[in-house]
């Protein structure tokens, strides 16, 4: 189970990535070039440089704000209860 939230502020975009419902307190990385692009597409598993990711999504969803560590882990809890 891996969540990967993005909090955008102004023209830099800050992430982190979250296994399995364990995230770190704060954002530690930074993307200058963030989605949606110059002509406000946004895309996933694509990249000007690299092309098409070769990954596979079981499940993909995108909300409209970053959730927080305790959504991130309630959703993982749910999850592994299926």
């Amino acid at each position: 189970f891996i969540s990967c939230p993005f909090k955008r502020t102004g023209i830099k975009t800050d992430f982190k990535v979250c296994v399995d419902g364990n995230c770190k307190a704060s954002y530690d990385g930074t993307v200058d070039n963030t989605n949606p692009d110059e002509t406000g597409n946004f895309y996933v598993g694509w990249n000007y440089w690299y092309g098409y990711s070769e990954s596979y999504f079981d499940e993909f969803k995108i909300y409209h704000y970053a959730k927080s560590n305790d959504e991130i882990f309630n959703d993982y809890q749910a999850y592994v209860e299926i």
